[in-house]
């Protein structure tokens, strides 16, 4: 059993901050310098002045979050829910010409006694970056994004009732639009509470942040039982209707000409290699060739594109469980070696193929389902790190969480 509870949120005040789509923002590792200066002239109060910190470099920058933190709750621009709920939200979006839907649950989940299962590796900066804003702020700014699994549809049927109602807020960013909803009667939390934390929950984004937030509990391990003992998550089912995921590509440059001047001998050994014309078709045709356990790498043969399928012979196959993704095959079998080679991620495919030339490489994906995801957490493997982009990124600044004294 997973510990999930209701939580008293830190919300945006509507009388401090009547139009609330003014001061969302998206989370800390998508935000472009582009993006930052928009979200920073949208709102005096955008939640990015937390997210992101300002006002010089080295600590400065989380010193300068606190303070703007704590200004704003004396203010009473933000406002601290008197009684614990779940808060229930509605991420309304745009993709391929459709709007969709996607449904989560935004709760307290107990760090302790595992149940929290990762599928991506994560890199230390990032993590010291999250826990140092944690240290300063003692809030966490933006949740954490789990699935869960929901075969008997109980939870779905929990929420559509919880949400009948009019919404307690509502938010409308670009193309996208936020509606938030509190659940607090005890029979309902009660029942909720049982049926999230039955399963195993398996980390979709925010990995991390997760690992901060365990590496800030066991700091404050000899205070006892807090607040800190639990991170913010929003909660979503495998099989949700509006849950998109997105491949993640890889530009790779800085690669020895002699590295590369042998690749395709060795990919030989691996694979089996098509040539497929790919002048003249779309970036996201290109992808849409490949299927699971496949690979495509562009750069190699001007005009071309190596369609590359796992031979599943040698050298010896990853575990089973991710054996057949293919982005493990490509970190595994194809960039092997390619020590000291630069490499950018990126999940549209027109800028993997666009920006050809600047780099030498091109490598092409599929995307994963969730049940991929779910099968290579509940394994205990984990992926390369940026191997799934969860479209889109979920809205930072709707429900915050302080991590000090109860909940």
């Amino acid at each position: 059993m997973v510990e999930v509870r209701p939580f008293r949120g830190l919300r945006y005040s509507p009388q401090a901050v009547p139009a609330l789509g003014e001061v969302l923002c998206p989370p800390y590792d998508v935000i472009s310098q582009e993006k930052q200066a928009a979200c920073v002239a949208r709102n005096d109060y955008n939640v990015i002045h937390l997210e992101l910190g300002e006002g010089g470099g080295g600590e400065e920058r989380y010193a300068r979050a606190a303070r703007t933190l704590r200004e704003w709750q004396q203010r009473g621009v933000l406002v601290r829910d008197t009684e614990p709920a779940f808060y229930l939200c509605h991420h309304h979006f745009l993709f391929q010409g459709c709007w969709h839907r996607r449904r989560g649950v935004v709760a307290a989940v107990g760090l302790a006694g595992g149940g929290i299962m990762p599928h991506e590796g994560t890199l230390l900066k990032p993590r010291e970056d999250r826990l140092r804003l944690l240290h300063t702020t003692r809030t966490q700014i933006s949740p954490i994004f789990v699935l869960y699994d929901d075969p008997s549809h109980q939870v779905a049927a929990l929420l559509d009732r919880a949400a009948q109602g009019p919404p307690l807020v509502e938010a409308a960013v670009e193309e996208e639009k936020h509606l938030l909803w509190r659940l607090a009667q005890p029979e309902a939390v009660a029942r909720l509470g049982g049926l999230l934390g039955a399963a195993p929950l398996i980390i979709a984004d925010g990995h991390h942040r997760f690992e901060s937030a365990l590496a800030y509990r066991r700091e404050q391990a000899a205070a006892g039982k807090g607040a800190w003992d639990y991170a913010m998550m929003v909660l979503v089912a495998t099989d949700d209707p509006g849950l998109v995921v997105l491949p993640v590509h890889r530009l790779v440059r800085g690669l020895e000409p002699g590295w590369l001047a042998g690749l395709e001998g060795r990919l030989a050994a691996s694979f089996e290699v098509e040539r497929v014309p790919s002048q003249g078709m779309a970036p996201e045709a290109l992808v849409a060739l490949l299927g699971k356990g496949e690979i495509g790498v562009l750069g190699l043969a001007p005009g071309w594109l190596l369609r590359l399928r796992y031979k599943g012979s040698l050298p010896p196959p990853p575990p089973p469980a991710r054996g057949s993704l293919s982005v493990n095959l490509l970190h595994g079998l194809v960039l092997e070696g390619a020590a000291g080679a630069q490499t950018v991620y990126t999940h549209e495919a027109a800028e993997a193929v666009g920006r050809l030339g600047e780099f030498q490489m091109a490598c092409l994906v599929p995307a994963l389902s969730p049940a991929d995801i779910y099968q290579v957490a509940r394994a205990g493997e984990r992926l390369p790190g940026k191997s799934t982009y969860f479209h889109p990124k979920l809205p930072t600044g709707l429900v915050l969480f302080p991590v000090e004294g109860q909940l």
